[in-house]
């Protein structure tokens, strides 16, 4: 009986005092006159609020769909890793502007893990934002850091290998069609130049034919000499052959 009591009065308590920050910044309606320590005063005092109610099992009652919903379920979340709240940590601090508050309270928890609660409230006075984040271990920090190079370097590695494959499959059927046409365009030169040995023939035949005649202007002037009494002289001054012509 007495520990429904305890309970109860517990939930009461927190019902009212999550009231304490909005009711005097709802009173001025500005931050002007708040300062950083009181505001992560407040900030405790609601980390504490929330914790109570989530240990006597009463988060259902604050289930609004919304800031406080969010606010429990995030609770939740941490306690999974921090096993329970223990205190608060040196970690705090609040950003105070004409028009909104943001407390970050820092957190310990029974396994020394430590957690953030960010709380975040409009001009009014209204909570519009209540989220409780795990702090990393330097171990995690490393695991991440680890994880992401990796993650980097397959990246690279995968592109790497995807601009080789383009060119080991791609490009040889690229140049080939480049080949091809480049023959296509040098084909009538490579033609010509083939048919030019041809026309040196009639040139070859030409000098043969000469050569010929020489031979036959030497028989014709042994002839004609011959004929003309010199047989015992064998010059040729007396006379010469201008031309031969060849009876078809």
């Amino acid at each position: 009986m007495k520990k429904r009591l305890s309970i109860l009065a517990a939930v009461i308590a927190c019902v009212l005092s999550f009231g304490v920050l909005a009711m005097p910044v709802a009173a001025a309606g500005t931050y002007d006159g708040l300062d950083e320590a009181t505001a992560i005063q407040y900030g405790q005092q609601l980390v504490q609020q929330i914790s109570d109610i989530e240990s006597a099992g009463q988060t259902a009652q604050y289930d609004d769909g919304g800031v406080f919903t969010n606010a429990f379920s995030s609770w939740e979340s941490a306690m999974g890793t921090l096993k329970s709240f223990t205190g608060f940590s040196d970690k705090a601090s609040a950003v105070i502007e004409d028009d909104s508050l943001t407390m970050n309270i820092g957190i310990i928890g029974e396994n020394n893990r430590t957690a953030t609660v960010t709380i975040v409230a409009d001009s009014s006075g209204q909570y519009t934002s209540i989220s409780t984040s795990v702090d990393e271990t330097m171990a995690e920090k490393l695991e991440e850091a680890g994880l992401n190079t990796i993650l980097g370097m397959g990246m690279a590695f995968a592109i790497l290998i995807l601009i080789a494959l383009i060119i080991r499959f791609a490009f040889p059927p690229i140049a080939k069609m480049g080949r091809k046409m480049e023959d296509k365009k040098n084909a009538p030169k490579k033609a010509a130049s083939a048919a030019a040995p041809v026309v040196a023939a009639p040139v070859a035949a030409a000098a043969e034919e000469t050569a010929d005649d020489g031979e036959l202007i030497a028989v014709i002037t042994a002839a004609i000499a011959a004929s003309e009494g010199n047989s015992d002289h064998t010059g040729t001054d007396g006379f010469v052959v201008r031309s031969i012509r060849r009876r078809r």
